[in-house]
């Protein structure tokens, strides 16, 4: 039994799944094993996904259900792998970011609970994404921040509007931190399409010197960051599965505020390396699957390009 399992969720984008295959193919690392999650699997795309990966990669059938999401997140937990990766088919890492992740496993402590990379719009990474990979559009994205309101479906946010002069990431997470409700994974970046363009318009343009990891700081941090939407997420298995299993910490049909409760609750760690890059596409809360679907394929492109 490898010592990561990775589960990828989604089959929408043969693209994107063909282009993580490849990056971990030529990982150094390779005590892992990659679970593909979705449906509709087509034929070429399955002889060519074990072409690339072999005995490394698994495919299973999850059809489109109201429950699909969690039924993928139960089938991650059953498997006997030490550590697991939840990692959504919209996020790309480069293979020495893979590497880089991979061995974050061994530096993971009694006291941490999770551990990521920096995620390109991120909650609550994309500001520390700016500072560390993009700083030339750092002033202008800031700047922008400063003035995107929080007018969304959902909670609602309008107290966490105010006229910043500049903007302060932990003195804005020190807002969402005693916003009365579960649902803290809000930012400017999450409601504005036009900030995660000029993100990822910058990506692309310079994809190499961004999306090549780097020598930064490793955070652990159980204070600042109130919440994490955990698009990519390294964690020990057992500790994954206490948490899906614990129906105490749900609110809704998904994993994603039971973790956060869970890290409330026992003061565990956030562990971000702010050298490993993230690009993740898009938030549906502001959706354009047309430019998310050139999108891809200008990243599949590039990372092929590497």
């Amino acid at each position: 039994m490898a010592k990561i399992g990775i589960y990828c969720l989604g089959h929408r984008r043969p693209e994107a799944f063909l282009t993580h295959a490849r990056e971990l193919a030529k990982c150094k690392y390779k005590d892992f094993h990659f679970y593909l999650l979705g449906d509709g699997f087509n034929g070429e795309h399955v002889k060519e996904l074990y072409n690339i990966l072999g005995d490394k990669i698994s495919l299973f059938e999850f059809p489109r259900t109201h429950d699909n999401y969690m039924k993928k997140i139960l089938f991650a937990i059953s498997k006997n792998h030490e550590y697991s990766i939840k990692h959504d088919e919209d996020c790309f890492l480069v293979s020495e970011s893979w590497d880089r992740l991979f061995l974050m496993a061994d530096q993971m402590g009694d006291e941490d609970l999770c551990a990521t990379g920096v995620i390109s719009n991120g909650i609550p990474t994309v500001d520390l994404f700016i500072e560390n990979h993009t700083p030339d559009i750092k002033e202008e994205l800031f700047n922008d921040f400063c003035n995107i309101k929080l007018a969304v479906y959902g909670p609602d946010y309008s107290s966490l509007n105010e006229t910043y002069n500049s903007w302060d990431p932990k003195y804005y997470y020190s807002k969402v931190k005693t916003f009365p409700h579960h649902y803290k994974g809000i930012h400017p970046v999450r409601v504005s399409l036009d900030a995660v363009k000029k993100i990822n318009n910058y990506i692309l343009n310079n994809f190499k010197e961004v999306m090549s990891p780097k020598q930064c700081s490793i955070i652990r941090d159980n204070e600042t960051y109130p919440y994490f939407c955990n698009g990519v997420m390294l964690i020990r298995t057992s500790e994954w599965k206490t948490i899906v299993e614990d129906i105490s910490l749900y609110v809704d049909g998904f994993d994603e505020v039971p973790l956060n409760k869970y890290r409330d609750k026992t003061k565990k760690n956030l562990v971000i390396d702010c050298g490993i890059p993230i690009l993740h596409t898009m938030y549906n809360w502001t959706p354009d699957w047309e430019y998310e679907k050139d999108l891809i394929s200008k990243i599949c492109l590039k990372i092929g390009e590497q």
